[in-house]
């Protein structure tokens, strides 16, 4: 909602009765915080791209894309995050280039990371990344408490007093 945003907002909301807009509270310390518009607090629609919500959505963005949690296949998409760099404390386009398309996944990336759309989507990605990866190292490791002593099953004999025989070759 930043500049002209709030105006597409109201529109949105007010003149066309689009339902599908996002709310948001700021919740002091907190910042911005997704919500469904009700409750205690003053609420906004759509996300003010504070340098807060920026930082947390490139951040997640970059661990999305590593990951391969989040495939992009736009040819204009991929080429307008090549140019996307990190200016300052903050990450914007560089000069002469756009980065609409990119704030775009950015926000998705910040949005993905609220509590409230982890329960209106019943999937918390941070939380599929976790055990992704916890996965990932258990495969990596290698098996313990496996040792072999040399002589094959065939080779052993166990009776009915649970005494273990064992072939010896005279």
């Amino acid at each position: 909602t930043n500049d002209i945003g709030q105006q597409v907002g109201d529109i949105l909301h007010n003149d066309l009765e689009y339902e599908n807009l996002m709310m948001l509270q700021t919740k002091g310390r907190a910042g911005q915080v997704l919500s469904g518009g009700f409750g205690p607090g003053k609420s906004q629609i759509g996300i003010r791209t504070s340098k807060k919500v920026k930082q947390i959505g490139c951040q997640n963005f970059k661990n999305l894309i590593e990951d391969d949690q989040l495939i992009v296949q736009d040819f204009d998409t991929i080429s307008e995050m090549t140019s996307f760099v990190a200016k300052g404390t903050s990450y914007q386009a560089e000069s002469g280039y756009y980065d609409d398309l990119t704030m775009t996944l950015v926000l998705f990336s910040w949005v993905a990371l609220q509590p409230y759309f982890k329960e209106m989507n019943d999937v918390d990605i941070r939380q599929r990344l976790y055990d992704e990866k916890l996965r990932i190292m258990e495969d990596d490791m290698l098996p313990f408490g496996y040792t072999d002593d040399g002589v094959s099953v065939e080779d052993k004999y166990v009776d009915n007093d649970g005494t273990v025989w064992s072939v010896v070759d005279p």
